[in-house]
């Protein structure tokens, strides 16, 4: 009975390497997208995305390598939703620490402008969480992440002049939704 058991591990085992082999760098690929650059949240994409399909593999078969990469594609883009739902309930309920140490640190400011700084911070992230995956992965990528138009579109998997384009008319839809809600913001 061990025999059998250690047998079907196995095979359960080569059927796991060789959809990870044929796939990896595409999803690779695709969880930085979904994560907007972020490396580390594509990291994670990943490991929820393989810890998923682990127990599932031997069910598994698929007509063609095109079907197979189109719901490992299809899993992918289902946790990274859930996961960026996650990332958004999260960042409503916290300020991240790196922003109150910078904001509390600058002597120069007095606390009513540390606190008014803080909140004009958190609204324009707030608007920003409400923008389209695209302009929202291409703004991070730049303003915060500090990438540069050629990082980000390697990141989002377009060309340096699509990237620059998309990154203007984000800039410029960005400036709209911040004057709405009462914050001049110079896109330029």
């Amino acid at each position: 009975m061990s025999h059998l058991k250690n047998e079907v591990a196995q095979t359960a085992q080569s059927a796991f390497d060789a959809i990870y082999n044929r796939n990896c760098i595409l999803l690779d690929k695709a969880a930085l997208r979904y994560m907007e650059g972020d490396a580390h949240n594509a990291e994670e994409l990943l490991q929820e995305t393989w810890l998923f399909l682990a127990p599932r593999v031997e069910s598994l078969h698929f007509p063609s390598e095109q079907a197979e990469r189109a719901y490992l594609l299809a899993v992918l883009k289902n946790k990274a939703r859930d996961m960026r739902k996650a990332l958004r309930v999260r960042a409503r309920r916290t300020t991240p620490i790196e922003e109150l140490e910078a904001v509390l640190s600058d002597p120069s400011e007095s606390m009513e402008e540390r606190v008014e700084e803080t909140d004009v911070l958190s609204r324009i992230a707030a608007v920003i969480r409400t923008m389209n995956d695209r302009d929202r992965a291409l703004l991070t990528l730049i303003l915060y992440s500090e990438c540069t138009i050629h990082q980000a579109a390697e990141a989002l998997g377009c060309s340096d002049s699509a990237a620059n384009s998309q990154y203007h008319r984000a800039k410029k839809r960005l400036a709209q939704k911040l004057r709405k809600v009462g914050i001049l913001y110079d896109e330029n």
